[in-house]
């Protein structure tokens, strides 16, 4: 038995022998020792300035989709523990840091009532938002009118102040009305709708050289 397997392979070694020799003569096998090996790139053979590009460009955008996530619920856990909770629950706030920009975030906005009846109320609500480009200052102040238990409309009026935080120009100042509606339909659900209109109190020059 083991005689009969070793003639097999032997024979099979042969036959692969000869259709090597018989499919490449010696000049073509002169040439190809002569040439170069080419260089096969696998998976795990990428030359490493590319490893090192594409992880700085993940990075990048995941620092920029996330940037610095601990410093808005840190201010928001300090200021639930320092405001009374009058105070907390008409304030709207968050805060970050661009580092890109080298430039803090900031969102700010208070709903201030001012009289209140049983199905109507005067608020004043100030509110300051800074970007990585822009900020804004706004002052606003308006009636809520209770129609339900479960839907209410308003009318206010507002002012603002928006210029670029790079250039600090003049601000572009605008003022506007607005109407909103808003709607607690059930199933843990809650539909706004804002609809604006604006009125340009000055306008900003720029001139070319």
């Amino acid at each position: 038995m083991k005689n009969s397997i070793k003639i097999l392979l032997i024979g099979f070694l042969a036959q692969f022998i000869t259709a090597f020799c018989v499919t490449y003569s010696p000049e073509d096998l002169a040439v190809a020792a002569q040439k170069p090996a080419n260089k096969v790139e696998t998976d795990h053979s990428f030359p490493l300035n590319y490893l090192y590009k594409s992880a700085s460009d993940a990075a990048r955008k995941q620092q920029a989709a996330f940037p610095d996530s601990y410093i808005d619920p840190t201010l928001n856990q300090w200021l639930s523990l320092v405001l009374p909770n009058t105070v907390r629950r008409g304030l709207d706030f968050g805060a970050g840091y661009d580092r890109w920009e080298g430039l803090p975030t900031l969102r700010f906005e208070y709903f201030l009532p001012v009289k209140g009846w049983t199905d109507k109320s005067i608020f004043v609500a100030p509110r300051l938002n800074l970007t990585r480009s822009d900020e804004s200052f706004s002052l606003s102040a308006g009636m809520r009118h209770l129609i339900t238990s479960d839907a209410l409309v308003g009318f206010y009026a507002f002012h603002d102040w928006t210029r670029s935080r790079r250039l600090k120009g003049d601000f572009l100042r605008q003022a506007g009305m607005g109407l909103e509606l808003s709607w607690l339909p059930g199933y843990h659900s809650d539909l706004s709708f804002r609809i604006n209109t604006y009125f340009p109190v000055n306008e900003r020059r720029s001139l070319s050289q």
